[in-house]
């Protein structure tokens, strides 16, 4: 089974079941895979260095390969298409001199690897093919991370095994598990949580910091608590009380889309003497409906807020 190559410098990894399990780690390099076989696979550490064999190169087209080798193949057996997606060039040098030097540094943007990486050659070892694979210190570095407990497939959502019996894909919504660092427990939601708010002072400098925009809205947190939602702008305030007409349960439709509609702006009405007492829209109406009043910006506000609460609490289903 196939999927179309994305665009852009590709990157994937495929977890490859033949003589032994292990990871092939491949990046998109003047048209062709530049690849290396990682034996106990890729990982988010910082701390830990994985051993990436360099192989020979292979065709793009097989960066989106999952099925079976055939035996009596080279690489005989089962391939997982684990990760894939795009990576950025780090540094000054062309993706073949840095290659060429022994030390590649890279961005990902995968399924499941983000951040910045580094692959770089343990010279006078060996036989002169042996890499180093290194996790770089970034926002998306998890001391706690292991591939193992990532072991499906972004293609298909099949297992290793699923994939050696040739079973179908798997929906998405069957493979979907939300994953733990290891050592936390179980543990009652809080009550409630203020949320964090904006302050004044200089911008910070450096490459480890980011910064958002203030725009103008209310800033909540959700609580999902056994199916229960609760939204809270600070501890004694419940956003539900200003948002409740339009915190409006999803419902499906045949078509698999939402019934959900922001509510209408309602217009201003007068009656008019010259035409019988009869409803009429005034010019005034008009002007109003192109520059909103206070209480029809509250309510758009208030609209907004709504549709951001939905969207994070569709995050927070699991």
């Amino acid at each position: 089974m196939k999927a179309p190559a994305p665009a852009g410098n590709f990157y994937c990894v495929q977890r490859h079941h033949a003589t032994r399990l292990h990871y092939d780690f491949r990046l998109e390099v003047d048209g062709a895979l530049v690849s290396w076989a990682v034996p106990k696979g890729p990982t988010l550490s910082p701390a830990e260095k994985r051993l990436a064999m360099h192989v020979e190169d292979h065709p793009l087209d097989y960066g989106n390969f999952e099925g079976n080798i055939p035996k009596g193949n080279y690489g005989a057996g089962s391939v997982m298409l684990w990760d894939r997606g795009t990576y950025e060039l780090l540094g000054d040098l062309p993706a073949k001199q840095q290659l060429e030097r022994g030390d590649f540094k890279f961005r990902l943007h995968g399924n499941k690897l983000q951040g910045e990486f580094a692959i770089v050659l343990m010279k006078g070892r060996g036989k002169g093919n042996e890499w180093l694979l290194l996790k770089k210190k970034d926002d998306f570095a998890d001391p706690q991370w292991d591939a193992e407990q990532h072991s499906r497939s972004v293609l298909t959502g099949r297992t290793q095994e699923e994939i050696a019996r040739n079973m179908p894909a798997v929906p998405a919504a069957h493979h979907a598990k939300r994953t733990y660092p290891k050592g936390s427990v179980k543990a009652e939601p809080p009550s409630s949580v203020t949320p964090m708010k904006g302050v004044l002072g200089a911008l910070p400098r450096g490459a480890g910091w980011l910064y958002e925009v203030k725009w103008d809205g209310v800033r909540a947190i959700c609580f999902l608590d056994n199916g229960a939602v609760r939204t809270r702008r600070q501890p004694s305030n419940l956003v539900e009380r200003q948002v409740a007409e339009n915190l409006i349960p999803e419902t499906p439709r045949e078509n698999g889309g939402s019934s959900w509609k922001p509510p209408p702006l309602k217009r201003r009405t007068r009656r008019t003497p010259d035409q019988g007492g009869a409803p009429q829209q005034s010019s005034t109406a008009t002007a109003q409906l192109s520059a909103p009043s206070i209480k029809q910006h509250a309510r758009l506000q208030r609209s907004h807020t709504a549709l951001a609460l939905s969207a994070a609490l569709r995050l927070l289903q699991p």
